[in-house]
């Protein structure tokens, strides 16, 4: 077993590498995200969506106070929507679709926080012993996909009548659906490669059912949310694989009562 020092220099390695490689891609990405061909602005949208989700994650699992994860928030919120602003421009619904993004990862991660489990940084022999807090049946994922069903059919009809904002509510849910996802895919027992194609499977649907809400638009923007959101499923899923190698595993109550390492 590593010694607690080894531990917490990985942990430190390869948690500045993912925070660092995150900054570096999206200002690389910028310049080009507002110019053809598409799959350049799928690719940065994906980014940007999939930075989200990890702050939300963050300002809801972190360890840190919570007034420091609140600044941590705001600041990162400013960080997106700057790169937002810088990249694409002037479109406001974009800067509540960002907000309602990080907000629909961290309020359900808040609540499962206090009622589930929590985040520790723990031995691998430990997190082989410990119990799953984040345990889904057959029955979730058919319940879980019945309400997308029924939110992208109501969605068809109120989008038209609503300018746009039960859209954006939508797509903020949709990218959030695959945040949580992927925490549950990656962090939790269990297979992880089947549940992370599972959740690259679900992004792919649910970007195809938000392009089809608005296919009156230019282009095929079916298949450009379709990708841009499988996309952000992968961008995540392996942002919290690099999360996972750094030793953090989803715990339950009981099982974070047994040895750890440290905690996030």
């Amino acid at each position: 077993m590593e010694a607690p020092a080894t531990f917490a220099e990985r942990k430190a390695t390869l948690i500045a590498a993912l925070v660092g490689g995150h900054l570096a891609l999206g200002v690389v990405l910028c310049p080009f995200a507002d110019q053809s061909p598409e799959e350049v602005t799928a690719l940065f949208i994906s980014l940007l969506f999939c930075q989200t989700s990890l702050l939300g994650f963050w300002s809801a699992l972190g360890a840190l106070p919570g007034w420091w994860r609140l600044l941590g928030l705001v600041l990162g919120m400013l960080y997106l929507i700057t790169l937002l602003q810088v990249a694409i421009g002037g479109q406001e619904s974009l800067y509540v679709l960002v907000l309602l993004a990080v907000l629909c990862v961290a309020g359900p991660l808040l609540l499962v926080r206090g009622w589930k489990g929590r985040l520790l940084h723990v031995s691998e022999t430990a997190a082989g012993n410990a119990g799953d807090a984040l345990q889904f049946s057959i029955r979730h994922l058919l319940l879980a996909t019945l309400a997308v069903a029924m939110l992208l059919a109501g969605g068809k009809y109120l989008v038209p009548r609503l300018n746009n904002l039960f859209f954006i509510c939508l797509a903020a849910s949709a990218f959030a659906g695959v945040g949580l996802g992927g925490v549950w895919a990656m962090l939790s027992r269990g297979w992880r490669l089947p549940r992370a194609c599972l959740v690259v499977l679900l992004g792919g649907l649910a970007g195809t059912g938000v392009g089809r809400l608005i296919e009156g638009g230019p282009g095929d923007l079916t298949a450009f949310w379709a990708a841009t959101m499988a996309m952000n499923a992968v961008w995540h899923l392996g942002s919290l694989a690099i999360v996972r190698l750094a030793g953090y595993r989803w715990l339950g109550h009981a099982s974070a009562q047994g040895p750890a390492v440290g905690e996030t």
